[in-house]
């Protein structure tokens, strides 16, 4: 039975782990945070001290964090996972991160002799709950077909996306289509509801139109029910707003309207609204944003 070691517990480590679980793999968890281990605990899951036990006792680490730092910490130092001997394990990194920050993670897995796996996912809560993730590979070829089956128990598809750091590529300009798709939601919805219109009536012609997607369907019901649970923490989108920010920069690609929905989530970063959901960027148009 394959040894599968996950670290970081948060809305989608944990649901992640609890598929590895599910689909009958040998799991161990790390997460610098003790409270997110209880539940695994409870359940008799083996936990890890630090992520270079987690690492000496699994054939596949996932590593689900917040942001660059965290990925390069739990990698890093002496009680990191690098810090093990990785000769044959993979190292499956499904946070959103820098390009810079995969490559470089990559870099000191194979250093150690382990092979690395750039795997951002798009899903939020509910497809990570339910094994819906798809997940956006970037590394060897023959090192996405080994992943592969690990990757399906926790989601629904795997696209190769080209080399390490490709797969950062795809989930940045994802989540910039994301942000700008429910930005335009929430404005369009404050449209019709100060031109005398129910909110409802707009969501219902929305779903009986091309228009519709799923993301707009779960973030319309939140906007409707004022449903601001995090999902898809607000503080995330706005560090992947600023990677987003910084790749255009290195690309020459002008973002108007990235940059401008960037300035509404810095501006409900400072009303703090970051621990909320995304749908929360409804409460700063409320108030009215200054135009860019």
């Amino acid at each position: 039975m394959q040894k599968i070691g996950f670290i970081g517990l948060g809305i989608m480590g944990s649901a992640m782990a609890n598929s590895c679980h599910h689909a009958g793999y040998q799991l161990c968890v790390y997460n610098r945070g003790h409270a997110r281990l209880k539940p695994f605990i409870d359940r008799s899951i083996p936990t890890a001290a630090t992520p270079q036990a987690l690492a000496t006792q699994s054939d596949y680490m996932v590593i689900m964090v917040s942001d660059p730092a965290a990925l390069l910490e739990v990698l890093q130092g002496p009680v990191g996972v690098c810090s093990a001997d990785l000769t044959g394990k993979v190292v499956i990194n499904a946070s959103t991160v820098s390009v810079e920050a995969s490559q470089q993670a990559a870099t000191l897995v194979e250093q150690v002799g382990g092979a690395f796996l750039d795997a951002p996912v798009s899903g939020s809560k509910i497809p990570a709950q339910t094994g819906k993730l798809v997940f956006l590979a970037g590394g060897h070829h023959a090192v996405i077909q080994r992943c592969e089956p690990l990757l399906l128990s926790m989601g629904s598809a795997v696209i190769p996306c080209g080399a390490v750091g490709d797969g950062t590529r795809m989930k940045l300009a994802m989540n910039l289509l994301m942000s700008g798709m429910v930005q335009a939601l929430a404005e369009s919805l404050l449209l019709v509801r100060n031109s005398g219109l129910e909110d409802q009536l707009f969501m219902d012609a929305i779903k009986n139109s091309v228009l519709f997607a799923p993301i707009l369907g779960m973030k319309g019901q939140a906007f409707l029910n004022r449903d601001f649970e995090p999902h898809f923490p607000l503080h995330l989108l706005y560090k992947d707003l600023n990677l987003i920010h910084a790749q255009a920069l290195e690309h020459h690609v002008a973002l108007p309207a990235g940059d401008a929905i960037r300035q509404g989530y810095a501006q409900a970063m400072q009303q703090g609204l970051g621990g909320l959901d995304i749908a929360a960027i409804l409460q700063v148009l409320e108030k009215g944003i200054d135009t860019p």
